[in-house]
């Protein structure tokens, strides 16, 4: 609780400096720093689709998975109620597609929006002037700087300019005020974004690109995966360092090897919870990522992780064509998870490009209020006593802990986790323990979740719940301890248990592109009682 009220104390001192910074009263001070010129220096590496160029020319804009008809009016002249959609069509990411049309009207709207979108906020709103959405808008002109002044009048360019010096003036200020860790780190990103696009001298480029370092090495593990544990932040944050490193390559010094070498590492981190399925698992904030923007991303490593990993207390495992990523539970530092699931020894299991079991995801943007709900862990593949993680979700973030440390162990020489967690200990009187091993050639998960200690006394029920991949229907089988579980691929796995009892419940996987699937999970449910043992297999049967 200190650490907490420290914490918002924190918050609360930050949030006055940078109400202070963003008053009428400082804040004319911004443009009569912000009087650079920028030049095309950064790089575009993710790709392109001219679907989205001609859907957007008619007035249409998916963004964040909802599809919004402006019916001809500017996008940013619309009121919408989904902070997804507003917040990525305030960071211009979209930009990218615009980038290899011949089509002179989609080359000139994409001028026209950043124009708009210059004229309507010529003075700061707070949510279109969040750093982090600050970073990436400023990042994506900059990696499209020839294209959004393509056609423009001089005074036009003089306006794009003025704007982009405002935005990091304000990012300079503001960076050191920010309680955000991302934002904080986000703010150092557009610093050297803007010295390689503006002139600066090597020295000045040197030192901001060290500035990022330092800042990147505080919030990254040893491992290179980023502290909040959220796979999502992580794929963000890589997008923004691969353009700073690709622009940094014909440069030298220790900040650039440095640079390179922490991205690397990120690189690595990110590979190691990945799925067959080529997404990361859905933990700690995390939902469906944009593949082709995975692709493009983990292209520009030079090293991958292959095999079984053990990454930020993740562990993975590799067999045949199946994976599978496993949580061990630990708890982000505070100032880090405000997004942290209660998800100890949840996991998500897949065979080819198929997921067999995962978690729930993340709440979509548009039912924020229900955010807790998605965090807890009967929302996870994981285990539960009487509906209770082994973690508690704090309400409007941040989770508490019951217990010790997490343990977690990969095998090298096996496709084995091993896992335990105390944070039932206190409240139920039992560690528990799952072991999670896939066989024949990765066509058997083999799984087994024991109870360790004196249970207490009361009518306790530990329930495991294996939320099926979207589309996936399953069927018990009268009279027997088995579920035939069918896949949309046309696949079929059995599902045995022993030590438990086995019903059949609705669930919900979110999509970031159509919504929530309506799927199906397997629950076991057993009493809590001392040393008890629960064991349960996936099969994969032959066509």
């Amino acid at each position: 609780m200190v650490k907490l009220s420290r914490l918002k104390g924190f918050r609360a001192s930050r949030v006055l400096g940078d109400m202070f910074v963003t008053s009428p009263l400082v804040r004319w001070t911004w443009s009569s720093l912000g009087q650079e010129k920028y030049e095309p220096k950064l790089v575009e590496f993710r790709p392109s689709d001219s679907e989205t160029v001609r859907e957007m020319l008619e007035g249409r804009y998916l963004l964040a998975g909802r599809l919004i008809d402006t019916e001809g009016a500017s996008p940013f002249a619309v009121h919408v109620d989904h902070p997804g959609w507003n917040e990525e069509l305030n960071s211009f990411s979209w930009l990218r597609h615009f980038q290899d049309t011949n089509d002179p009207a989609g080359r000139g709207l994409a001028r026209t929006l950043v124009l708009d979108w210059i004229s309507r906020n010529a003075t700061f709103r707070d949510s279109d002037w969040k750093l982090t959405i600050l970073a990436q808008r400023v990042m994506n002109w900059f990696r499209h700087f020839s294209l959004i002044c393509e056609g423009a009048t001089d005074d036009q360019i003089g306006l794009i300019y003025r704007s982009i010096g405002l935005q990091v003036q304000s990012a300079k200020l503001r960076s050191r005020l920010a309680f955000d860790p991302i934002d904080e780190l986000m703010g150092h990103v557009i610093l050297v974004g803007a010295a390689l696009s503006d002139g600066s001298n090597e020295p000045s480029v040197l030192a901001s690109a060290e500035s990022l370092c330092d800042k990147l090495e505080d919030q990254l593990g040893k491992d290179g995966f980023h502290r909040s544990r959220n796979p999502e932040v992580q794929l963000d944050l890589l997008v923004e360092l691969v353009t700073l490193r690709l622009a940094l390559t014909q440069r030298s010094g220790k900040s650039v090897r440095r640079l390179v070498e922490l991205v690397e590492k990120m690189h690595r981190a990110l590979d190691a919870v990945t799925l067959s399925t080529g997404e990361p698992g859905y933990f700690n904030g995390c939902g469906q990522l944009p593949t082709e923007i995975i692709i493009a991303v983990q292209g520009q490593g030079s090293s991958r992780q292959r095999g079984n990993a053990l990454t930020a207390g993740y562990g993975l495992i590799l067999e045949g064509n199946a994976s599978l990523l496993l949580d061990s539970g630990r708890i982000p530092p505070t100032a880090y998870a405000a997004n942290a699931h209660s998800s100890a020894l949840a996991f998500e299991f897949s065979y080819g490009n198929q997921l067999i079991a995962g978690n729930c995801g993340p709440a979509p943007a548009d039912l924020y209020e229900h955010a807790d709900a998605f965090r807890q862990a009967v929302a996870h593949s994981g285990p539960s006593i009487n509906g209770e993680g082994a973690s508690r979700v704090e309400p409007g973030g941040g989770l508490h802990s019951f217990g010790d440390k997490p343990f977690i162990e990969v095998s090298k020489s096996e496709a084995t986790i091993t896992a335990s967690t105390t944070g039932f200990q206190s409240r139920f009187g039992v560690k528990l323990e799952r072991r999670v091993n896939l066989i024949s050639d990765g066509q058997s998960l083999v799984g087994q979740d024991r109870l360790v200690g004196k249970a207490k006394r009361g009518d306790n029920i530990i329930s495991l719940s294996f939320h099926l991949g979207p589309g996936i229907e399953a069927e018990k089988v009268p009279d027997t301890d088995m579920i035939i579980i069918r896949l949309p691929n046309m696949d079929s796995w059995t599902f045995l248990w022993e030590g438990a009892d086995a019903h059949i419940e609705d669930s919900v996987r979110h999509s970031r592109n159509i919504g929530f699937h309506r799927t199906r999970q397997i629950v076991l449910a057993a009493p809590v009682e001392t040393d008890a043992e629960i064991a349960w297999i996936f099969t994969r049967q032959a066509r």
